[in-house]
C-alpha cells in the first residue's frame, strides 16, 4: 500500500481522475452487493423501549456492513437486548457461536489486574521492577496498562515457528520479554504513549504470575469464568472450542480500503461527501493510523507484528487455530457477546471488586498524569489505572462508557452511572479504528437509556 501512496503523490492529476472513476464504479458495485444480501436476525430478548437498538442492528445488515454479529446489552443486572444474525444463513453468528474478540480481551485483562490490586497484590503506582526485578524498565504498573511503558513492539519479533513455542510457554515468554528492546526509555511521568496492541498482556501475564502464582489466563478462568456457568470465555482458544469458532471475513475489500484512503488524501471534502456517508467516512485519526502503519521503520508499523516472517494480519490470529490458541491476553480472547457482556454485568453487580477497588481501577490522577496522544492510535486517550479506556467513545456521543474496542469492530463497554453494559461481537472485520458499526449501536443504546432516565 505504501508504494501506491507514493506513486499517487507524484501523479496527482492522473491519479485523481482515476480515483474518481474508480470511486463511482466501486460505489455501484457496493450498492449492488447491499441489495443482494439477505439478512437473518434472531431476536432473543428486546426490552420495550429499546426497539431503536434492534433497528440500528438491522441497519448494519441492510447497508451491507455485516457478515455475522451478536449484541448483548445489560441494564441493572438484567439482559435487555440479545440479538444475533448474519448477512445470510451460511455466515450467521448464532448466539452461542465463538469469535476472536481481539483487543476487547484487554477489558478482561484489565479486570484481572484490578482484582489483584484490590487484593493488595499489585500497586498501580509501583514500578514494574518491584515485582519483576530482572526487567530493565522504569515504568509503573499503571504506565504499562496505559500503554506508556515503551514496550509496544516485539523487538526483534520471532519467526512464526519460534513464536508459537515462545508464547505458549510462560517461562520462555519471560526470557524473551526480558531481552526485548523497548521503543524508548520511559520517563516519570511518561511523556510518550504507543499502543501495546499485543505486548501489554505479555508483560501483564508475567506480573500476574509473580504476585499470584497463576498465569493471567488461569486467573481469569478460575476467578471469573468458572464462578458463573453462564460465561464462556477463554484467553486463547481451547482445543475443544476450535470447531465452534466462526471463520472471520473481511467486510471491505482491500481495493476499497486503499481507494478510500487515497480519496481522503487528495479530494476536497465537498467531493468526498458524494461517495462516503458518516458510516464510511475516515476520521482524521483513521488516516493517520494508516499512514503510520504504512511508513516503513516507524514504531506504528511494528505494533501489530507478532511474527517476523508473517505479515501482520488479523486473520493470521483469528482464522489460524495454532495462533488463536496462544494465551495472548491482549488479543486472543475467544467468547460471545452474552458471555463477555455478563462478565461486565457481574462487575457492576459487585462480584469481582470492592467499591473501593472499582473506584481505584477507574482512577486517573489528572494532576500527576497528562492525557497523551497515542502514537499508534493517533488520538488522545484517557486510560484508567488498570487500563480501561475512559473516553474512547465520548467523541461519538457516548460519554461515560468504559472499556475498549477490538480490531475488526468488536466493542465491549460498561457505564457505571447507568449500570449498563454493551457487548458487540463480529465475524466480519472492517478497517475503521473508530468502530462505526459498534458506535452506531452504542450511541443508539445510550440515547435510549438517557432519554428513559430523563
Amino acid at each position: 500500500m505504501s508504494e501506491v501512496i507514493e506513486w499517487v503523490a507524484g501523479n496527482k492529476l492522473v491519479a485523481g481522475t482515476a480515483l474518481l472513476c474508480a470511486a463511482v464504479m466501486g460505489g455501484v458495485a457496493f450498492k449492488k452487493q447491499q441489495r443482494e444480501r439477505k439478512m437473518e436476525i434472531d431476536t432473543n430478548k428486546l426490552q420495550p423501549g429499546l426497539e431503536a437498538v434492534k433497528k440500528a442492528f438491522e441497519a448494519n445488515y441492510r447497508e451491507g456492513r455485516e457478515v455475522g454479529s451478536q449484541l448483548a446489552c445489560y441494564v441493572n443486572g438484567e439482559l435487555v437486548v440479545d440479538l444475533n444474525g448474519g448477512c445470510d444463513k451460511e455466515h450467521k453468528l448464532e448466539a452461542d457461536s465463538f469469535t476472536v474478540i481481539f483487543s476487547c480481551t484487554k477489558v478482561i485483562e484489565s479486570l484481572a489486574m484490578a482484582m489483584l490490586a484490590d487484593r493488595g497484590k499489585l500497586d498501580y503506582d509501583a514500578p514494574i521492577t518491584k515485582y519483576w526485578p530482572s526487567l530493565d524498565n522504569k515504568a509503573t504498573v499503571a504506565d504499562l496498562m496505559r500503554h506508556q511503558a515503551g514496550l509496544s513492539t516485539l523487538n526483534p519479533a520471532p519467526t512464526k515457528a519460534e513464536g508459537l513455542k515462545i508464547f505458549s510457554d510462560h517461562d520462555k515468554a519471560r526470557e524473551f520479554l526480558e531481552a526485548n528492546k523497548p521503543e524508548y526509555v520511559t520517563e516519570q511521568p511518561p511523556k510518550r504513549q504507543i499502543y501495546h496492541a499485543v505486548t501489554r498482556g505479555m508483560y501483564a501475564n508475567e506480573l500476574v504470575r509473580r504476585v499470584d502464582g497463576r498465569s493471567i489466563d488461569e486467573f481469569v478462568a478460575e476467578e471469573i469464568v468458572n464462578k458463573d456457568d453462564k460465561i464462556d470465555f477463554s484467553i486463547g482458544c481451547p482445543s475443544e472450542w476450535q470447531s465452534r469458532v466462526s471463520t472471520h471475513y473481511p467486510t471491505q475489500s482491500r481495493r476499497f480500503v486503499v481507494l478510500r484512503y487515497l480519496l481522503y488524501s487528495y479530494l476536497p471534502r465537498s467531493l468526498l461527501s458524494l461517495f462516503f456517508g458518516p458510516m464510511d467516512a475516515l476520521q482524521p485519526f483513521d488516516r493517520e493510523v494508516i499512514k503510520g502503519m504504512t511508513t516503513k521503520g516507524s514504531p506504528a508499523s511494528r505494533v501489530l507484528a507478532l511474527f517476523s516472517d508473517v505479515p501482520a494480519s488479523l486473520y493470521e490470529i483469528c482464522n489460524n487455530p495454532e495462533v488463536r490458541a496462544l494465551p495472548l491476553s491482549s488479543a486472543a480472547g475467544v467468547s460471545n457477546a452474552r458471555s463477555v457482556g455478563r462478565i461486565l454485568r457481574n462487575l457492576l453487580e459487585g462480584d469481582y471488586l470492592s467499591p473501593e477497588g472499582l473506584k481505584s481501577a477507574l482512577g486517573f490522577d489528572a494532576e500527576r498524569h497528562a492525557v497523551l496522544k497515542d502514537e499508534f492510535m493517533c488520538r488522545k486517550m484517557k486510560l484508567s489505572n488498570c487500563g480501561w479506556g475512559l473516553d474512547r467513545f465520548e467523541i461519538f456521543g457516548a460519554p461515560g462508557w468504559v472499556g475498549w474496542g477490538g480490531a475488526g469492530g468488536s466493542v465491549l463497554v460498561f457505564n457505571p452511572e447507568l449500570k449498563a453494559v454493551m457487548a458487540y461481537c463480529v465475524n466480519g472485520l472492517d478497517s475503521q479504528q473508530h468502530k462505526a458499526r459498534g458506535v452506531r449501536l452504542l450511541t443508539t443504546f445510550h440515547e435510549a437509556l438517557t432519554s428513559r432516565k430523563a
